[in-house]
């Protein structure tokens, strides 16, 4: 999912920035960096998207076929200087081991 699908679910639903974050149980400032593309949107954060979306009655489409499989581009965005990923918590894990 990328940005403009992202927004266009969120108009779709008929929902300002604030009123989707609540359903996603979110800050409104997530909802506008992943709609600006400042945020990456994860496979889990989709798949609530697309859950949220069904249940208002609203169809989710994908530009790409398939496009929450973790293909190899999105697999090395996903954890692109993002603190909780597993590259940097190896990294930590093993900091501490030489300690």
């Amino acid at each position: 999912m990328n940005k403009k699908e992202l927004k266009a679910i969120r108009e779709r639903m008929g929902l300002k920035q604030t009123e989707f974050a609540a359903r996603l149980r979110i800050n409104q400032g997530s909802v506008s960096r992943m709609e600006s593309g400042e945020m990456i949107i994860t496979p889990p954060m989709e798949l609530l998207i697309e859950l949220v979306a069904k249940e208002a009655g609203v169809e989710v489409t994908h530009a790409q076929a398939g496009s929450r499989a973790a293909t190899p581009k999105a697999a090395d965005r996903a954890g692109a200087g993002h603190p909780a990923s597993p590259s940097r918590r190896e990294e930590n894990r093993i900091s501490r081991r030489r300690r």
